[in-house]
C-alpha cells in the first residue's frame, strides 16, 4: 500500500503532503478534520475512524461525548466530500452479523500471521492512564494490551 504513518501535529505533516494524498485515515479530529481532508488529492478519499483528541479533551456533553465531537462527526458525515465515517460501535449495534464476519475475517489473517500488529507491550490495569498518556505523547509506537485482573 505505501502507508505512512504522520507525526501528531499539524504543522509537522500537512506541508509535506498538502493535496498529494490518495487515502488518508483520522481517528482524532485534531481539527474537524480539515488538515486530513486538505491533504486529499482530487479524487482522493478521507475516512474518519474517531474524534479521540476531542474525546479526550474536553468534557462529555449531556448525550456522552463533546458537543464538538458530534459536530464534527456530524460535519464529516453531511457535509464533506470524499469522505466515509467508520463507527466501530455502529457497526456493532446496527450490523452486528457483518461486524461479527469482519471480526471473523481479521483473526483469521491474525491466526496465519498474514497481519502481525505492533505490539508495544502489555500494562496492568492500574498503569492504563499513564500509558494512554504516554501515547497521547508519542512516547509509546504499537498497540497496548490491558493485562487483566488476577
Amino acid at each position: 500500500l505505501g502507508a505512512v504513518p504522520l507525526p501528531l501535529t499539524t504543522k509537522d505533516w500537512l506541508p509535506e503532503v498538502e493535496g498529494e494524498m490518495d487515502f488518508v485515515a483520522d481517528s482524532l479530529c485534531q481539527d474537524d478534520f480539515a488538515s486530513p481532508h486538505a491533504a486529499l488529492k482530487k479524487g482522493g478519499h478521507l475516512v474518519v475512524m474517531g474524534v479521540s483528541a476531542i474525546n479526550n479533551t474536553e468534557s462529555r456533553g449531556m448525550f456522552g461525548q463533546p458537543v464538538s465531537a458530534k459536530l464534527a462527526m456530524f460535519k464529516a458525515r453531511n457535509v464533506m466530500s470524499n469522505t466515509t465515517v467508520f463507527d466501530l460501535w455502529e457497526s456493532f449495534e446496527r450490523k452486528p452479523e457483518v461486524y461479527k464476519r469482519d471480526l471473523e475475517y481479521l483473526l483469521t489473517l491474525l491466526e496465519k500471521e498474514k497481519i502481525k500488529p505492533n505490539l508495544a507491550g502489555r500494562v496492568p490495569l492500574y498503569d492504563v492512564p499513564e500509558a494512554q498518556k504516554k501515547i497521547q505523547e508519542g512516547k509509546i509506537r504499537g498497540m497496548l494490551v490491558c493485562k487483566p485482573w488476577k
